[in-house]
């Protein structure tokens, strides 16, 4: 006994709808969100420490 057409359409279209979600559940990005930065941030030090610098190094061991 052959199937009806009717039941291979929704069987196909079952099959079709099933794989897209398939598709979609995996591909899905679950990424999490970044932690956020700290505070502070450390950029108070950077500028401390660019203002220290200087054009010579050679007194670098007595700056203080």
């Amino acid at each position: 006994m052959e199937p009806k057409p009717r039941t291979t359409l929704l069987c196909l279209v079952f099959s079709v709808v099933l794989a897209n979600v398939l598709l979609i559940v995996f591909t899905l990005d679950r990424s999490r969100a970044l932690p956020p930065l700290p505070n502070p941030n450390g950029y108070d030090d950077f500028t401390k420490a660019a203002a220290l610098a200087t054009d010579h190094l050679t007194n670098a061991n007595t700056i203080g």
